[in-house]
């Protein structure tokens, strides 16, 4: 949960009620983040979990969430894991979810060329491209379900940081 103060300046300042201590509390800081500061950012297709890590004055800030809630923190000996190992589930959580694109649309391809050809017989090509959107609808089946796994693997991680 997170309380909304005004600054003097009549900027927004998010305070942690959770543990207020170890965040960046002025959205102010977030305001002066330039794109040449990113170092590196990501975000899942589908769930909406994101991050962005920003390189200011030699110390790395996270700005992470989930699509529907986030934090800005600072990296520090104590987070640093927590912080990579959201890194690492969000990356693979992207992966999966673009394995998962390329083998349904592959796989549905190769269906509808065998479905198209049902009606004249089934020749190798058909029997060939059915075969194939099977495979291909086997393959996209796992994937389905490797990223749900790794999704809930990823709100694990987000909950951690959370948490802290």
């Amino acid at each position: 949960m997170i309380l909304l103060e005004f600054d003097e300046d009549g900027i927004k300042t998010q305070v942690s009620i959770a543990d207020p201590e170890k965040q960046v509390k002025k959205e102010k800081d977030r305001q002066k983040r330039s794109a040449k500061n990113i170092v590196r950012e990501a975000r899942d297709m589908w769930y909406g979990y994101y991050y962005v890590v920003d390189k200011s004055g030699g110390k790395k800030y996270w700005d992470v969430g989930n699509g529907k809630e986030g934090t800005y923190v600072k990296q520090t000996s104590s987070n640093k894991a927590d912080l990579v190992d959201f890194e690492d589930k969000v990356l693979d959580l992207i992966k999966a979810e673009t394995a998962l694109i390329a083998n349904s649309t592959v796989s549905t391809a190769a269906f509808m060329a065998s479905v198209k050809g049902i009606k004249s017989g089934w020749g190798e090509d058909r029997l060939i491209a059915f075969f194939a959107s099977a495979g291909f609808g086997m393959a996209a089946a796992i994937n389905a379900a490797d990223v749900v796994l790794i999704e809930i693997k990823t709100a694990r991680a987000f909950d951690n940081i959370m948490e802290k």
